[in-house]
């Protein structure tokens, strides 16, 4: 999904200077005995850039079998969500009352792994308890940091990362020696890129601006853009006008931070007033933005909604300003250290309240816009913009939170978000607990209204899919109660299916279906289809539809009911183009199939719905899907297939955090599929597939589960030729991969999107049991010359 190379690994967009003999000592380290390198150093003293260079040339080497991950952690306000962050970005996800950090331990145990976690130091007592309960529980992990504080474990090994080497000027020095020094190579590199040209006659001046800068990366970064406009003197002179220095050639380290603040003032000072103003107001922005959310946020007090292009541009070009490509659309993104010194320069304005209540605003309407268009072809489009946009929607609840009267908002865009369907999609229901908890909290005292009885459903609701029946129960009766107060008193079911919130009514059918297992929920999830269509709402209408479908297949009286029914949720997700939706259509006919049909053509329809969430980077669906293939395999009597299912599907719930066991309907099935597994297999041999596929990863697992191929004890795939064990079209992007075409590449030359191109590279690292590139290429390779 995030268009990288591997998950938060980028691809470098400029060269790497200098830094050649650190980056070999932090290797060296991390491939000996140091389990924790921290790169510690001042404010743009180049930790990020440096660590992105380690995780790059490890992920290139193949050094970690179970990969390299980056993960940037200075947009993180909230120490207490580290653990769920980490989880998060490592594809897990906290979709349960499961501490995150038991997640973490489970899941990384047995991983041979590179944590790169970056900028830690405004978490640093929290990033040093995770890291060290991580390396204690997970012997072959290896984690990297960048800080500007260390971490203090007993287990750190620190290196004090300096600025670049640069020359002491009031020394005489042979002219042809100065593009020898480190700092200097990286002025003239930055320089030429934007077609300034360093020579002889200019690199004394070059020489001195690196020594004025302390030899700090971004500072001379930054210098470089301002060479387009102003030449080496003038930058020269500019600079000692802010901040005279003393004659010495050199600095104490405790100054350093004075002169990336001279640097940053300097390219602030030369900027136009517009310009200033959006460098300030693009301060409130975490995790980056696009150019609509800053035409939205950023306007107004000189800055019309035409200016915003241009003025993006100009900020590109002095290096404020860095973009990044996801999925064909730009996204801005701003340096720590360059974001904090606009914030400074935005609470010297009056204008913080106003930014930050233009930056609630845009992303309040972008959640409830979306919660709204999601039942449609741009489904999966906009689950994975609030995926990427988690960190503004996050900056602006705990506005919210942070601002008197304002808590009801904050569980207004975490219920869109369950809307939306993207906390089960690829974000974290700890968070959306977190605000309904506050919400419930601020409630509990107020009368009863229809936001009070939303945020009460949406809540039960959620606690129903979890599996977390406690949870679930006691907010079913304070919704209960809210209802009757808000409507007073009923004369009957009907009176309540014509008067009561239809998020109640969703709710109350779940839960009668899903905990009590009740044939009645049928009718109560009927009411609440229909009134979410009378109110205009189709995307929750057809969430009901589908619970409604489900529980038809589960406890319906008739294989006719049951077939009806989720026949025509699969025919409204069609005709709606929603992809996502599709695919629980298409799983829901499995179980129609399985309990009232042929198990056997429940068989295809389960892949089929694995297959296409899979696809599309869902996380929670396939937990459902493997498990109903387990399911089937049992009905058809493929007992050890079924152990094996179970095992793979019982990983994956630790994984999510889905409790299936508190779900009556899918308890139960899962239950007969175990006991009759049990009863047809030795005790010995139950346990044997049954851990077989409870030690696969995720990847593994979704391989072995669209297998057809029979799988051995330890988990192997039947040997054949390369179209036997990949796809046509997965094998098509091998062999693409071994002419060394990089995923954009291939993603051209088929015609596909780089994201599918993704996909294709995650099965064949499944299926092939490798870990890079270079193996899929040499596995192509090998299997061609054989074949």
């Amino acid at each position: 999904m995030s268009g990288l190379r591997q998950r938060g690994v980028p691809a470098a967009v400029n060269s790497f200077v200098g830094r050649d003999e650190v980056l070999t000592e932090v290797r060296e380290k991390l491939a000996g005995n140091a389990r924790l390198v921290t790169i510690a150093g001042t404010a743009g003293v180049g930790k990020t850039r440096l660590a992105e260079e380690i995780a790059r040339v490890e992920f290139d080497a193949g050094s970690y079998p179970d990969g390299v991950h980056l993960m940037r952690l200075g947009d993180l306000a909230d120490a207490d969500l580290l653990a769920q962050t980490v989880a998060g970005e490592l594809g897990l996800r906290d979709q349960s009352t499961r501490p995150s950090l038991d997640l973490l331990i489970e899941h990384l145990q047995t991983r041979d792994m590179l944590l790169v976690l970056d900028n830690c130091e405004h978490l640093a007592d929290a990033a040093a308890e995770l890291v060290g309960t991580l390396l204690l529980s997970s012997p072959r992990l290896r984690v990297l940091a960048t800080s500007r504080q260390w971490l203090d474990l007993a287990a750190e090994h620190v290196i004090a990362l300096k600025p670049l080497a640069f020359p002491d000027m009031q020394l005489e020095h042979p002219v042809d020696s100065l593009g020898e020094y480190d700092a200097v190579r990286l002025l003239i590199d930055r320089a030429d890129a934007d077609g300034v040209a360093i020579d002889r006659d200019t690199i004394v001046d070059a020489a001195k601006l690196c020594q004025r800068l302390d030899g700090i990366p971004l500072a001379i970064e930054l210098a470089a853009r301002l060479l387009i406009a102003q030449s080496l003197p003038e930058v020269l002179n500019r600079l000692e006008k802010l901040s005279p220095r003393a004659a010495s050639g050199t600095r104490l380290a405790r100054n350093r931070r004075r002169t990336l603040e001279d640097a940053l003032s300097l390219s602030y000072s030369l900027c136009g007033p517009d310009e200033k103003r959006l460098w300030a107001r693009i301060s409130v922005f975490a995790g980056g933005f696009d150019w609509l959310a800053a035409e939205e946020v950023c306007i107004g007090e000189g800055i019309q909604r035409d200016d915003i292009l241009p003025l993006l541009a100009d900020l590109i070009r002095k290096s404020i300003i860095t973009t990044e490509m996801q999925d064909g659309r730009t996204r801005y993104r701003v340096l720590d250290s360059v974001r904090q010194f606009g914030a400074r320069r935005l609470a010297e304005s009056n204008e913080e309240q106003a930014l930050r209540q233009r930056h609630f605003d845009h992303y309040r309407r972008m959640a409830a816009a979306d919660a709204q268009e999601w039942f449609g072809p741009r489904e999966v489009e906009l689950l994975v913009r609030s995926w990427r946009e988690l960190p503004n929607l996050r900056a602006a609840i705990d506005f919210c939170l942070d601002t008197l009267g304002e808590v009801d908002a904050s569980a207004e865009i975490a219920m869109n978000l369950a809307r939306l369907r993207t906390w089960f999609f690829a974000g974290s229901l700890g968070d959306a607990r977190k605000w309904l908890d506050n919400a419930l909290r601020e409630q509990t005292s107020g009368s009863a209204n229809a936001l009070s009885v939303n945020t009460l459903a949406m809540g039960c609701w959620m606690s129903i899919i979890e599996g977390n029946r406690g949870r679930a129960e006691i907010l079913m009766r304070r919704c209960d109660a809210q209802v009757e107060e808000l409507l007073g008193p009923l004369s009957g079911k009907r009176q309540l299916f014509e008067l009561a919130p239809p998020a109640a009514l969703w709710a109350k059918g779940s839960y009668a279906f899903l905990i009590d297992c009740d044939t009645a929920s049928l009718e109560v999830l009927t009411a609440a289809r229909d009134r979410f269509h009378a109110d205009g709402n189709p995307g929750d209408a057809h969430m009901a539809a589908l619970f409604l479908a489900m529980g038809s297949a589960f406890i319906g009286d008739s294989r006719e009911e049951a077939q009806q029914a989720t026949a025509a949720l699969r025919e409204e997700a069609e005709t709606a183009g929603a992809q996502w939706a599709i695919t629980w259509a298409v799983w829901a006919q499995g179980v129609a199939e399985l309990v009232h049909g042929d198990p056997s053509n429940a068989v295809s329809l389960f892949r089929t719905a694995l297959r296409e969430q899979y696809a599309i980077g869902d996380r929670w669906g396939p937990v459902w899907a493997v498990e109903a293939l387990g399911w089937t395999a049992g009905a058809l009597g493929d007992h050890r297939k079924a152990a094996r299912l179970l095992g793979a599907a019982a990983r994956l719930q630790t994984q999510t955090g889905v409790t299936i066991s508190g779900l009556t309907p899918l308890g139960e099935r899962r239950v007969i599929a175990e006991r009759a597994a049990r009863e047809a297999l030795a005790p010995e041999d139950y346990a044997a597939a049954y851990n077989t596929g409870r030690d696969k990863d995720f990847d593994q697992i979704v391989a072995m589960a669209l297998s057809e191929d029979e799988v051995d004890a330890a988990g192997n795939t039947a040997a054949g030729n390369a179209e036997s064990v990949l796809s046509k079209s997965v094998l098509a992007t091998a062999r693409l991969i071994a002419q060394g075409l990089t995923n954009s590449e291939i993603a051209a030359r088929r015609n596909l999107s780089v994201r599918t191109i993704e996909d294709h590279v995650n099965i064949a690292n499944a299926r092939l049991r490798v870990n890079n590139r270079v193996k899929i290429g040499n596995w192509v390779r090998e299997h061609d010359r054989q074949h």
